[in-house]
């Protein structure tokens, strides 16, 4: 095609022109990292109109002329200039305007379905992309630009508050929580076990979503004191930081994870089938009757097994000290569990290739 400009310039100057854009497109298949926003960010500002592509089932993805990116639902119109990307008339790229097709936007429409037709191929060959997922590539990034651009991929506000929330994997998630419902959502919504099954969950602390990988830095703390709900590890599988901040500090502290305290119930809880559950129902209840009711056991049973645990620990487990010193030595107890999640992070939904992408 920059053969044919070249020829058309020797007769119409808007042929010349439209020789930078072939470039500017170029540039963007050199790139390491870009995926459709890079193509119609430049669709727009090289045409001076709106621009859009299809991602399927009737969701579009638009660039306005300043670069902002946004969702949208609505058909395009039929006398939009567009063009094809693959065999299908539903997956093309379209530039928001009414009238004959001129140079420079025929050459801007070829020139993007041919980038997307590349990215379509990388993706369907397996060389993926960090933009394959946006939120997890959110958390890993601390470029702020890169950042708000991937939340406007994902139709969020970077101004806008949330949690992230982690669970096994890692697996990173994003709840936004909205005006004079914030408290509501953290309440009853946010520390609900029923809203995540048995998972075990972590929840940050709420910030702007362009600050999110600070709330998914507490979030993976709080996983580390998330319990698996069994036997073997009892407790709330869903951990807010905000309620275990404290706790968290306490539990790296040095030299606690290697307390005789810690020690010593680890090892009962091992040996003893019942004792991980007992002990953290005297933790978390305030009198025996309530463990016993918990444990749907009889009273006198939890005071049996409790003459049983004190023997073994060497210590009194039900007295303000003795329950401190239970709370402190059963959470490092679940931090030696299951530690920190180290690997790289991936979102709640698997990853799809980008011009596939759904908010």
């Amino acid at each position: 095609m920059e053969r044919v400009l070249r020829e058309l310039a020797r007769f119409d100057t808007s042929g010349e022109s439209a020789l930078p854009i072939i470039a500017a497109f170029q540039h963007i298949a050199e790139r390491a990292v870009w995926d459709e926003s890079d193509v119609l960010t430049a669709m727009s500002q090289y045409s001076g109109y709106p621009a859009r592509i299809a991602l399927g089932g009737g969701v579009y993805l638009r660039a306005e002329v300043d670069g902002r990116l946004s969702h949208d639902a609505t058909p395009p119109h039929e006398r939009w200039p567009a063009e094809r990307t693959s065999g299908d008339d539903a997956d093309s790229v379209w530039l928001e305007r009414v009238g004959p097709v001129t140079l420079i936007e025929a050459v801007i429409l070829h020139s993007s379905a041919e980038l997307l037709r590349k990215l379509r191929e990388r993706a369907a060959a397996g060389h993926s992309t960090e933009f394959d997922d946006p939120l997890a590539a959110i958390v890993a990034t601390a470029d702020l630009a890169l950042t708000e651009r991937l939340l406007q991929r994902l139709g969020i506000d970077p101004a806008a508050e949330c949690v992230a929330i982690a669970q096994p994997g890692p697996t990173v998630g994003l709840q936004i929580t909205v005006g004079d419902a914030v408290a509501a959502n953290r309440s009853d919504s946010l520390g609900r076990s029923d809203r995540f099954g048995v998972v075990r969950t972590g929840i940050g602390i709420p910030v702007q979503a362009i600050r999110f990988s600070e709330s998914w830095k507490t979030a993976l703390t709080a996983l580390s004191l998330a319990s698996e709900g069994s036997d073997f590890d009892p407790g709330a599988t869903v951990v807010r930081y905000e309620d275990v901040a404290l706790l968290a500090r306490l539990t790296e502290a040095n030299g606690l994870i290697d307390s005789p305290d810690v020690a010593g119930i680890t090892r009962l809880c091992i040996e003893v089938p019942w004792a991980a559950r007992t002990l953290d129902g005297i933790a978390r209840q305030t009198s025996l009757r309530l463990v016993a009711s918990m444990l749907f056991t009889h009273h006198s049973t939890v005071q049996a097994r409790l003459a049983i645990l004190e023997d073994r620990l060497g210590w009194e487990v039900t007295t303000a000290d003795g329950k401190l010193r239970l709370q402190l030595a059963l959470a490092a107890r679940r931090f030696l569990l299951h530690g920190l999640e180290v690997g790289p992070p991936r979102s709640a939904f698997a990853p799809v290739p980008s011009a596939k992408w759904r908010p």
